[in-house]
């Protein structure tokens, strides 16, 4: 896959510099600066202590006292006056600072407040409904945050993130658990009582699969908060706190940089990643059913622990960081295209289920329309 570089990354500057690194560098550097500071200060006071005693000795080339007299003040209202001008930017600049933060936690407090409203359902009812309209205005306020300064940004993400986790807790997650319908079968069920242990109702598997990921999607407020999130700048290193929540069906477009998400635990069947690159990604026990996988990037250190991948698909990734075991990759859907570690490929080459894939290139609409199909297969 091929990085996305930034407009001054194209005129040839770099990324910002990490200053964490090489400590004892920036000490002797300030030191080095603390020094050269000194010196000048010194050389400028020797200079007017000079000047002052020849004006004060020989007067001006004119032989004027009066004239040496006013030079003489020039030089003292500047000596004097220059540590007050510096003052007074420094008291402006703090102004200033004083005044951002005031609005900066003007637009934080506005935009909460539109987070949390909510109306009644009906008249005189104890029973309440977000105002989506409200809540999405203040969510695309944290968005211009997100623009400003980097610990506004690190706020404003923060934000977004709790609002995500308070607004779709796990909790609310619709039931579809193949996990178990295949746990059942294993210890001899028949497919009706593991479909009934599972929560999935009597219809076929393949049906049942096919319809519940067509219809499955969040909130809208949800919805907008991920595309935030997937679209705005991150700051270097940072990333996103989605454990214990209900993101099934959610679409997860472009990211600019490779981010680290934490999805313990979350519910994402039906999800569907875009162009998306992985960082050091937490899967732990983290349900992946019918996940959609285009053009995706894993990269090394990318935790699935118990994570349930059955159903998903995988369309022209880089997967080949990503480990999966016997029992994950027994169920999934993919295409020639996506690169997988030689003993995974080799794997899935011996799939009967698979066997049409390796002789096939497609778009991505043929290839979501073989993905469907294969869902609905019964099995």
């Amino acid at each position: 896959m091929s990085e996305k570089n930034s407009f001054w990354e194209w005129l040839g500057y770099t990324r910002t510099p990490d200053w964490g690194k090489a400590r004892g560098l920036g000490g002797f550097l300030g030191f080095a600066l603390f020094l050269v500071a000194l010196v000048i200060g010194i050389a400028g006071l020797a200079g007017l202590i000079k000047a002052l005693t020849l004006y004060v000795i020989n007067g001006d080339e004119s032989g004027d006292p009066s004239a040496a007299a006013r030079n003489i003040g020039l030089l003292l209202a500047a000596a004097f006056g220059a540590p007050f001008v510096a003052w007074q930017a420094i008291v402006r600049q703090k102004q200033t600072d004083i005044a951002e933060q005031s609005h900066f936690a003007d637009l934080i407090n506005k935009a909460t407040e539109n987070l949390s409203k909510v109306q009644p359902t009906a008249p005189e009812s104890d029973k309440t409904l977000p105002v989506m309209e409200a809540r999405i205005g203040g969510l695309y306020a944290l968005e211009r945050l997100m623009l400003g300064r980097e610990q506004d940004a690190i706020q404003a993400i923060d934000l977004i993130c709790a609002y995500i986790r308070t607004n779709a807790p796990v909790e609310t997650a619709a039931s579809y658990n193949t996990q178990i319908y295949h746990t059942e079968l294993g210890r001899g069920a028949s497919e009706y009582d593991a479909l009934s242990a599972a929560g999935l109702g009597q219809a076929p598997l393949g049906e049942l699969n096919a319809n519940w990921r067509r219809f499955i999607r969040p909130r809208p407020d949800i919805q907008t908060a991920i595309e935030i999130l997937c679209n705005g700048p991150i700051p270097e290193g940072y990333g996103f706190n989605l454990s214990e929540t209900n993101l099934q069906g959610a679409v997860f477009s472009e990211t600019i940089e490779a981010v680290t998400i934490n999805f313990r635990n979350a519910r994402l069947e039906g999800a569907q990643f875009h162009n998306f690159r992985f960082k050091n990604t937490n899967f732990r026990d983290a349900n992946v059913d019918l996940c959609l996988f285009l053009e995706c990037e894993f990269s090394e250190g990318t935790d699935r622990v118990n994570t349930c991948f059955d159903y998903a698909a995988f369309r022209k990734c880089d997967s080949s960081n990503l480990q999966l075991t016997a029992s994950q990759r027994k169920f999934i859907f993919t295409d020639r295209e996506t690169v997988w570690s030689d003993r995974i490929l080799e794997n899935l080459k011996t799939r009967p289920d698979l066997s049409h894939v390796w002789e096939k290139q497609w778009h991505d609409g043929q290839f979501i329309k073989a993905y469907e199909k294969w869902l609905e297969r019964d099995v």
